[in-house]
Order: C-alpha cells, then sequence, then structure tokens
C-alpha cells in the first residue's frame, strides 16, 4: 500500500475525483499532514481505537494468510475512528477512510 511513515513526517492522502452533490463540481478530498498527524494522535489517545486498530490488522493479516483476495469484515468499533475522522471533515470516512485507517495501522501499531 504504502511504507509506514513516522508521524512527524509529511504525508498527504488524496480521494479520487467524485461529484460533489448538489452542486454537481468534480472534486477531491484531501487530507493534508498537520490533520493527519491529528487524527493519529486523537485515535492513539483511544484504547477503544486503539483496540479497533489491532483488531482490524489481525482480521487482515489472517484473511492474507489464507490468501482471500477480498477485504476483511471491519470491526464494529471503528466507528469510533470514522467519527474521530468526521470531526475534521464529515467526508473523511466515506472517501479516504481505509486509507487513514492503513495508516494509522501502519504508524501506530509494531
Amino acid at each position: 500500500m504504502y511504507k509506514t511513515q513516522p508521524l512527524s513526517g509529511a504525508f498527504l492522502l488524496t480521494s479520487n475525483f467524485m461529484i460533489e452533490m448538489p452542486s454537481g463540481k468534480r472534486i477531491q478530498i484531501r487530507i493534508d499532514r498537520g490533520t493527519l498527524l491529528r487524527i493519529a494522535e486523537e485515535v492513539r489517545g483511544s484504547e477503544t481505537a486503539m483496540e479497533a486498530l489491532r483488531e482490524g490488522k489481525r482480521r487482515h493479516q489472517e484473511a492474507h494468510a489464507r490468501g482471500d483476495i477480498s477485504s476483511p469484515e471491519p470491526p464494529a468499533e471503528y466507528a469510533i475512528i470514522y467519527k474521530i475522522m468526521n470531526s475534521y471533515d464529515v467526508r473523511y470516512a466515506g472517501a479516504l477512510g481505509s486509507e487513514i485507517i492503513g495508516y494509522l495501522q501502519e504508524t501506530l501499531l509494531p
């Protein structure tokens, strides 16, 4: 996916182009380094969010070991991480949710 980045490093995620409703404008959702770091710090401070990250990573590793080609069902506890994302921009969870969670797993978990 991407290499592990330290929390102090520069990082930016960008969504695919999509159509914004109701304006019909073509847009991209972007998350800057500072916002990504603030989300990471909030997740790091929540034991529930950290446990959800650990469970999601465990499920992904198990699926990969079995040779599954589709992603496993995410833990229901990801809702807390989506809530944190959406406190910054309500479009993050839908447009960049899996990329942000992947980044958080790579940087916050061993």
